[in-house]
């Protein structure tokens, strides 16, 4: 019974300090992988104007300005998005994964063989669930707005 009152009030301490750092850490994670997104995105751009003010005066003839404009923005966002946060998010993930199958192996063997052994069948119904899921969302919108503008055109007015 002395133990509750003097023992565990201690790890509570150290959950909360342990929390208190991933936050931290995480946070910088993220700004720093943002922050070399930036970078990487300002570069590809000066490199690219580079390269289009070095082009042959017949290559501006044949290419529209707009259309590479809208390609090179889109490109580079996909490029800034890709490097961003969202490589960021799977390292996070992918070691909080792996550090805690080392110290599941390091103080539960057992238990984290047979959480190792039903790993790829929770994969697998994880990928199904999200697939089954993800095209039962996609579908019920845009029957929704699909009815929604036939009903509109077939009107000449505006629904509210």
């Amino acid at each position: 019974m002395w133990a509750f009152f003097f023992l565990y009030p201690r790890f509570a301490y150290y959950f909360v300090a342990i929390g208190f750092a991933v936050f931290i850490l995480s946070m910088i994670q993220v700004w720093t992988f943002l922050v070399a997104a930036a970078r990487q995105t300002a570069r590809i751009r000066k490199m690219f104007f580079f390269a289009v003010l070095h082009q042959e005066m017949a290559w501006f003839d044949t290419t529209q300005i707009g259309t590479l404009n809208t390609r090179l923005t889109d490109d580079i966002n996909t490029i800034r998005e890709g490097i961003g946060d969202k490589i960021s998010i799977f390292l996070q993930f992918f070691s909080t994964f792996v550090s805690g199958l080392i110290i599941g192996f390091i103080y539960g063997w057992k238990l984290a063989l047979v959480v190792t052994s039903v790993s790829p069948l929770l994969a697998a119904s994880t990928a199904i669930w999200s697939t089954v899921s993800v095209w039962g969302f996609i579908d019920k919108p845009d029957k929704a707005y699909n009815t929604y503008a036939q009903k509109r055109w077939e009107n000449g007015r505006n629904l509210v």
